[in-house]
């Protein structure tokens, strides 16, 4: 959205694509990729909240990009993926 902060655009696609409202705790580290880049932020959401398949209106029409599923992951299955393990270090910081 135009005029939006970092910090807002990130709180508002995570309530779009998975239903949960959050509060913004720290950011943590800018992350490069093809069409620009990302804010990564720690963000704290209600344990009792209910995870729920929304959707991404920047992807409307392009169904290979259409939201299929929402899970989470134990931190153990992914930690070998690059920028989860920036996440971790970063985390190791604050």
């Amino acid at each position: 959205m135009p005029q939006e902060k970092p910090e807002e655009a990130a709180l508002r696609e995570l309530e779009e694509e998975t239903g949960l409202k959050g509060k913004m705790l720290h950011f943590l580290f800018t992350l490069p990729y093809d069409l620009g880049t990302s804010e990564i932020f720690l963000v704290e959401i209600d344990a009792q909240a209910e995870i729920a398949l929304g959707y991404d209106p920047e992807d409307a029409g392009v169904e290979h990009k259409m939201l299929e599923d929402v899970a989470w992951f134990p931190t153990e299955a992914v930690s070998d993926h690059p920028e989860v393990q920036r996440v971790l270090a970063c985390l190791q910081e604050i």
